[in-house]
């Protein structure tokens, strides 16, 4: 009779054991669900208050500018990020002409004007790129790609009036 109750006893304390195992795995893994849900939505939440934005927009999106304010370095990335928002991968190489960026006190804007190369590491084409960006609102008010390896309009007309004349 002992053989049988020390068996029923280790039984039933194995079954117990048992039974608090399941109960632990249970509760884990309603934890680490639990968990990844919420932090899960919290990535959802704080992505979407980015969506939209690119280009100069990013460069201040956390900035405070009681600290440190505006200057022409901050245009130049302006204009820098938005060159690259738009232009993608193509956007090989980008620098600012010193010479023609400016602060213009007439209309009270940063103008940054970027020497840059577009296309492929192959066949590319230079680029000059006009920004202008508002230093109060700390956005571009203007963004203008101009071609520079093709001939001005004034230089294909000298070349067909005088392919005319010869």
């Amino acid at each position: 009779m002992d053989a049988t109750h020390s068996n029923s006893e280790k039984d039933s304390a194995r079954s117990t054991v048992m039974l608090f195992l399941r109960k632990k795995l249970v509760l884990s893994v309603s934890v680490s669900l639990f968990a990844i849900g919420s932090l899960s939505l919290v990535a959802y939440f704080l992505a979407d208050r980015y969506v939209g934005i690119s280009g100069a927009d990013i460069v201040f999106l956390e900035r405070n500018f009681e600290n440190t304010p505006f200057s022409l370095m901050d245009a130049h990335d302006a204009c820098r990020y938005e060159a690259e928002s738009k232009l993608g991968g193509s956007l090989l190489r980008s620098e600012m002409l010193p010479l023609s960026t400016r602060f213009n006190t007439k209309k009270g804007t940063y103008l940054v004007v970027l020497d840059a190369d577009v296309g492929t590491i192959d066949t590319w084409s230079g680029v000059t790129i006009y920004c202008d960006i508002d230093p109060t609102k700390q956005k571009i008010s203007y963004y203008k790609e101009v071609k520079t390896d093709q001939e001005s309009l004034l230089g294909r007309t000298m070349n067909l009036l005088g392919s005319l004349v010869n």
